[in-house]
């Protein structure tokens, strides 16, 4: 039988209602729980290697090594076995989809890094952690690298040699917040993903899909994601103006950096 940590048995002695997460048991295992994951993801993925070529499969690749990596080299370090539930690829591979397709092959080792070590393994791991992994390491990267990070690329054809074109022109998102109007071609491209924007965020209709694939997998339930874009609908229909009004300063002032 696994030692519990010391901290665990004492306050377990003390207040025996209180362990340590997870508190909710599934029948379902975490490594198939993340696979399922990974697959709802899959078409995002591959849709931005399409749109961005090379760098965005580069970006993939060194994100998700770079959270492997730090996570073996912490387990090494406790001498412990590294657990096999595929929370940590499935970490690497959001944090790339969320990083413009023009930084510096640096940053995912970066924010990688800190989401491992920082968000998830210095609160206990997987299950025990309070921040999400991939979100903390870009939000690190978002408030060092303010530039860096605000861009948005054209996409490009198929592993295109002329490089990545990071568009300063504002896109149909910029528009739509500063109150302009969207035709019915912009609406189509936000949907497929020919507009520009970060790695895999511009195929909105494949991110959908793979949110109704979780759905169908009952690996996710509906009332989360529903009681978010519900809320979010009714503050934008109900506080318009007034959102207009104290955030469309600070983006634009911060599209001008």
């Amino acid at each position: 039988m696994e030692k519990r940590p010391v901290f665990e048995e004492i306050r377990s002695s003390r207040y025996p209602m209180m362990e340590a997460s997870p508190h909710l048991l599934y029948r379902e295992k975490t490594d198939r729980l993340m696979k399922w994951v990974l697959i709802a993801l899959l078409p995002s993925v591959l849709a931005s290697i399409i749109f961005f070529g090379l760098r965005a499969l580069l970006l993939y690749l060194i994100s998700v090594a770079t959270c492997l990596i730090v996570e073996l080299l912490w387990f090494k370090l406790r001498k412990n076995s590294l657990p096999k539930d595929y929370s940590v690829v499935v970490t690497g591979v959001l944090l790339a989809m969320s990083l413009p397709a023009s930084v510096p092959l640096w940053y995912p080792i970066l924010g990688g890094a800190v989401g491992i070590l920082v968000a998830k393994e210095l609160f206990g791991g997987i299950g025990r952690n309070l921040l999400n992994p991939a979100l903390t390491g870009r939000a690190v990267l978002r408030l060092v690298f303010v530039k860096e990070m605000s861009e948005n690329v054209q996409p490009r054809p198929l592993f295109s040699l002329d490089g990545l074109e990071v568009v300063s022109s504002a896109t149909p998102l910029m528009d739509a917040k500063a109150g302009i109007g969207l035709s019915g071609e912009q609406m189509l491209d936000s949907l497929t993903g020919l507009i520009a924007g970060k790695n895999a965020e511009t195929a909105a209709i494949l991110l959908l899909i793979g949110g109704v694939f979780l759905l169908y997998k009952k690996v996710i339930t509906w009332q989360i994601p529903f009681s978010i874009i519900g809320t979010i609908i009714l503050l934008a229909f109900f506080l318009e103006k007034e959102i207009r009004r104290s955030c469309l300063p600070m983006f634009l002032a911060e599209q001008r950096c």
